[in-house]
């Protein structure tokens, strides 16, 4: 769960400190390869100074409750895995594919719930989504510059995500310029 939680923050951009007398191999790996810091120690009211946010992932839950206790009373925003009691905040389960991001909450009441629909949905859309999402961004000021009206803006995309399917093979297939190629084409053909 804490691995979850510490890649989650990563592709989010956040500075992660991790504070544990143990890690597991991934965040090791992480921590050499410089994407977070390390504090091989018990927490202490100390590890607080500079957080904007602390999740409290042990397996233990008087240490869980003393992080929360401590966080709230230093005004921190605190996220205690399975307590949603303790929580000033909850993080969805996310599926991130490049600019993408799927999300799913359950408010707290069922992280196991929530990590199996992640699972489904990490299965169900896989990098190639990430990759069209980025041709798709990539073309807007074209699309702008190009069709007049918002409604005709609309129509095209929605060509595009209607016929997507053959976009998404060629993506799957590596094909990325083909499949530039036949977004294009439903957004620019007057056939279409």
């Amino acid at each position: 769960m804490a691995e979850r939680k510490v890649v989650g923050l990563l592709e989010a951009g956040a500075q992660v400190v991790v504070v544990a007398p143990k890690i597991t191999g991934t965040i090791e790996g992480l921590a050499q390869a410089g994407r977070l810091q390390v504090v091989r120690e018990m927490f202490h009211v100390e590890h607080l100074a500079g957080a904007f946010l602390v999740i409290a992932a042990t397996s233990e839950k008087e240490v869980n409750a003393l992080v929360a206790a401590k966080a709230e009373a230093a005004s921190i925003l605190v996220n205690v895995v399975d307590s949603p009691a303790l929580c000033s905040f909850y993080l969805p389960a996310s599926v991130r594919r490049g600019k993408m991001t799927i999300s799913v909450s359950t408010a707290g009441e069922s992280p196991a719930l929530a990590a199996h629909i992640q699972d489904e949905l990490e299965a169900a859309y896989g990098e190639e989504y990430g990759r069209f999402a980025q041709i798709l961004g990539e073309l807007r000021g074209e699309v702008r510059a190009r069709i007049p009206g918002e409604g005709a803006r609309r129509e095209a995309w929605q060509r595009v995500v209607k016929h997507s399917g053959e976009v998404l093979l060629l993506l799957r297939n590596g094909a990325t310029e083909e499949a530039r190629e036949v977004v294009r084409n439903w957004l620019f053909s007057p056939l279409a």
